[in-house]
Order: C-alpha cells, then structure tokens, then sequence
C-alpha cells in the first residue's frame, strides 16, 4: 500500500466516561502513583538519615499515611477530572461523537471544539492497550483511539507508524 494512492478511512467513536477513565489511567495513573512512591522513599530515607528507622514510631504511621493517601486521592482525583471532562463534553455536544480520518500522512481529530490534525512523522510512540490505543504526540499529549476500531483504520495506523518511525 502506497501513501500516494492510499484512500482516508473516516469512522467515528462515541465518546464515554469509560472510554477518558481508561486513557486517563493508562496514561495518568501510573505516573502519579510513581511520584507517590517516590516521594515516600524520600521521606524514609530522610527518616533513616536522621537517625530514625522508617519501621519505627513515628516514621512509620507517616508513611502509612502517605501511602494510603496517594491510594485514595490519586483515584478520586482522577474520578473529580473524568467527571468534569465528562460535563465538559455534555455541553459541547450531546451526541458526544469523536471523528477519526486517517490521512496517508496525517491523522484529524474531530471534535465538539475542534478539528486537530497531526502528522504521522510527529508521534512519538502508539500505545496499543486492550481498550483504547494511544498515538503518543509530545510528553502528555496523546490521540485516543478506541481499541474497537475498524480493523481496517486499526492496521493502517499501525502501518503508518512503522512507515513513520514511530514507537510501536
């Protein structure tokens, strides 16, 4: 298949809650929780610097705490985010349709508040999960595709990433 004489292929994707809780935990969730992690490492080797072992009182209850906080906050934190987004897109469009025309060298993205078009050579990475694909662009910049796409749009993604050099 040459790029010249390659056709676009047009689907659409209703967007959903489910469909922004599992970008935003592939891409989201991980990183926090590292941070979190990180974070109390730092604070127990702190602790430990200072002469007081983290299994012991008081560093113990604090990193407890800690651990439990970023079990709990990160979660809701992201429900509080899919929950605003969702709104967001309720009130730009109540169909909430997402429409995908992949381009022999470029992808557009249409939504309620604009039509985006990236090129393939400027992804970065494709992301393939078992429900949603992300077309990594710059560090926390993504195109979502569901996973459920065509299998024609899906091997013709995949088809011009390698084409482009992209990460797969």
């Amino acid at each position: 298949m040459t790029a010249e004489n390659t056709a676009p292929i047009e689907f659409s994707y209703t967007f959903t809650k489910r469909f922004l809780w599992d970008a935003l935990k592939r891409d989201i969730l991980w990183k926090l929780g590292v941070a979190v992690l990180i974070v109390l490492v730092a604070i127990a080797a702190l602790g430990w610097a200072l002469g007081v072992a983290p299994w012991r009182s008081p560093m113990l209850p604090a990193l407890i705490g800690g651990a439990l906080a970023g079990v709990i906050v990160v979660p809701l934190k992201l429900r509080s985010i899919v929950a605003r987004t969702d709104s967001y897109w309720a009130r730009l469009s109540p169909d909430r349709i997402i429409r995908y025309r992949l381009l022999p060298d470029a992808i557009e993205v249409e939504m309620p508040n604009g039509t985006a078009r990236h090129q393939w050579h400027g992804m970065r990475r494709l992301w393939r999960y078992k429900d949603i694909w992300l077309l990594e662009i710059v560090k926390n910049t993504s195109v979502l595709l569901p996973a459920d796409a065509p299998e024609e749009a899906r091997a013709f993604v995949v088809e011009r990433c390698r084409e482009a050099g992209v990460r797969l």
